[in-house]
């Protein structure tokens, strides 16, 4: 898959621009606060209909305007498409080869895959750092994920309010059962989807980590619940499990106000040689931890549908050593359509590699 097009209309900074990049790697220089990752926005939001950087929406109008339009060309191994996206403050609406689709419509097509900075917190964050990146990195390679996690925050809503309502208003608590059946067998279900998802995806990452590292460390990644359960148990045992340790917390849960059972409690664990890379990692043993999450989402991709997604670097990649600058670019060499965004004072580091354009105040210029 890649992009042979892209319009911008209000975006952010940007007023009307047009582009046409390279089939390959495009560099996207520029100074600080010019629009460089407003772009990159902008094309994550064509193929994944939804930002990497706020839920607002209205931020991402330009402030002179009410609304903003992005139109994308790009092409699959199904032939080209035309997607135009428009925004009016909260609300959108997202026509792809003029009929207006869903978000769930575009999953048929690989979605950007974004690497930031603020990524390092997959490893060393708080939980929900790394739930996030399972529910909308990783659980986009189910087409039904998204349904099901949907479902299960609005039961975690209004079972939190049931709970908060016994506490303070003495409600008699007999509907709390009728929900705790919601979240078990909706929560259950994410859990299962997880765990396979994780099986198919963790030796991916786990090979790259160990060519990364030459061959020196290996990764091991584990999924812990919060509800006692082991990564190769049955369906019908965790629903068991689940409703067994419900039981067991009520009081507890009722107290607080709080659901404290389920998989949005639940947390992915990395380790190097055996250590918790949370708190014995280096800075560089993260980072590579979070590439090879990257990369083997790439792989895993091309594994699942015969298609390469579009790679997405926001100024991260002159932070690793030139052994594993050189991996990376091997792996993405002929095949992925990548946009690297670095400043200008960095842009030496990378002469030679790719197209390069340079962004000045939300307008696009080609450079040499």
């Amino acid at each position: 898959m890649y992009l042979q097009n892209i319009n911008l209309n209000y975006f952010r900074n940007y007023i009307q621009e047009n582009w046409k990049p390279s089939k390959g790697i495009n560099l996207i220089t520029g100074d600080n606060a010019q629009g460089k990752t407003n772009l990159l926005e902008a094309i994550y939001m064509g193929t994944s209909i939804k930002s990497f950087r706020t839920k607002n929406l209205s931020e991402i109008i330009n402030w002179y305007k009410k609304i903003s339009e992005l139109n994308f060309f790009f092409c699959t191994l199904n032939g080209s498409n035309k997607l135009v996206y428009k925004i009016n403050q909260n609300k959108k609406t997202i026509n792809l080869n003029d009929k207006n689709i869903r978000f769930i419509d575009m999953l048929k097509y690989p979605p950007a895959i974004v690497f930031t900075p603020d990524d390092l917190d997959i490893v060393k964050g708080n939980p929900d750092r790394r739930r996030k990146y399972i529910d909308f990195e990783l659980g986009l390679l189910d087409y039904n994920y998204d349904y099901y996690l949907r479902k299960y925050k609005k039961i975690i809503y209004e079972r939190n309010n049931l709970l908060k309502d016994i506490k303070y208003k003495n409600n008699d608590n007999n509907l709390l059962e009728t929900w705790n059946q919601q979240l078990v067998l909706i929560g259950t279900q994410i859990i299962i989807k997880r765990l396979n998802l994780l099986q198919k995806f963790v030796p991916f990452v786990k090979n790259v980590f160990y060519q990364l590292t030459d061959n020196k460390e290996s990764l091991d990644i584990r999924y812990l619940s919060s509800i006692k359960i082991s990564e190769d148990i049955v369906h019908e045992k965790i629903q068991d499990i689940f409703n067994q340790e419900l039981l067991q917390s009520k009081d507890k849960e009722i107290e607080r106000g709080q659901t404290l059972k389920g998989p949005h409690r639940d947390d992915l664990m990395f380790y190097i040689n055996g250590s918790d890379c949370r708190y014995y990692g280096s800075r560089g043993q993260q980072r590579t931890i979070v590439l090879s999450l990257k990369i083997s989402l790439i792989k895993i991709w091309y594994h699942e549908t015969g298609e390469y997604p579009i790679l997405l670097l926001d100024d991260v990649l002159q932070e690793l050593d030139d052994k594993k600058q050189e991996y990376f670019f091997l792996q993405i060499k002929d095949n992925i359509q990548t946009f690297l965004t670095t400043s200008t004072e960095k842009q030496r580091l990378f002469k030679g590699i790719g197209n390069c354009i340079e962004i000045i105040d939300g307008k696009i210029y080609w450079r040499e």
